[in-house]
This record gives C-alpha cells, structure tokens and sequence, in this order.
C-alpha cells in the first residue's frame, strides 16, 4: 500500500491524488477551531424553516401551533408551564397559540376538578387527528434527513445534543 505522503507527491498521476484527497476530505473530522454554535443555529433554521413550510402546507399550522400539538400529541395533557418549559416559547406566544387552537377545536382548557392546580391544556378529537398527521409527516421528515447516518452515529448525535441542551439550559438559568 502506498504512503499517504508519497499519494500527495507530484510523481503520482492526478487523478489517484484527486480521489484520495476526497476521500481524505470527507472522512477526515473538522478542525478544533470550527464554532459549533453557528452550524447548529443554520441547521435550527433550516429545520424550523421547513417543517413550517411543510405542515402550514399539509395541516394549515403555523410553526407555534405545530410544535403546541406535537408536544402535547406527545406529552399528554400539560399545563402551560409545562409546554413553556418543553418549548422555549415565552408566555404570551404559548398564549396566542393555545387560543388559537382552542378556537380552531384542535385543543382544551380543562380546570384540575376545581381545584386551584394549573389548567391543564389537552387535544380534542379533531387535535388527535392532527396530531396522528403531524407525528407520521415528522417520522417521515426524519428518516430522509438521517439518510446515510448509521445508528452509532444518531446514538452519538442525540447523546451529544442533550448534553448541549444540559449545558444551554444552566447559562440559560444563571443568566
């Protein structure tokens, strides 16, 4: 087998040094000084961006209310305190999305059998439907953009993201 010096070497026909220098490119990982903060912020976008497109297209919801029936279709029934917490949503958007699902039937107010607990906020039958719809379409989304990630690398990815979010979240709270 050839040295990898000697494939850079000017003796070496173009074409072997081009392919090698490819693979190379692709396998070899980023440098240390590369900000991980601004690619995870594009990524953010770009996700945001197109699950929006998508479910305002297939569901006719904005992105406050899909990600309002995604985490209750998944969480159950929540106060808003919750959702706040799950979202990152401040008070008043999680406000203006919940009424605005509870006119349009998908969501409920329900009071905690009279008691003073918070109000919990859960999906009627018509927000179950949807959120069955919202949940099979975001399935489907992430399987096409884990296309050619192996399942060590998804376990790494999700590992490496929920420490990021641990340590967000504790700049987040000392401010």
């Amino acid at each position: 087998e050839t040295p990898l010096l000697e494939l850079f070497s000017d003796d070496h026909r173009g074409e072997k040094v081009a392919a090698t220098r490819k693979a190379i490119d692709r396998s070899a990982p980023k440098p240390a000084n590369q900000r991980v903060i601004p690619t995870l912020l594009t990524l953010a976008s770009v996700l945001r961006r197109s699950s929006s497109q998508t479910y305002k297209q297939s569901l006719q919801l904005n992105p406050t209310a899909w990600v309002i029936v995604a985490l209750i279709g998944d969480h159950g029934p929540s106060s808003q305190l919750k959702l706040t917490q799950l979202t990152s949503l401040d008070k008043g958007q999680l406000s203006r999305g919940v009424s605005q699902l509870v006119d349009a039937g998908m969501l409920l107010v329900q009071s905690a059998n009279g008691t003073r607990s918070p109000k919990l906020i859960c999906l009627t039958k018509k927000g179950c439907r949807v959120a069955d719809r919202l949940s099979k379409l975001s399935l489907k989304r992430e399987k096409r953009l884990l296309e050619g990630v192996t399942q060590e690398e998804r376990n790494l990815l999700m590992c490496v993201m929920d420490k990021l979010l641990t340590n967000e979240r504790s700049l987040l709270e000392k401010g």
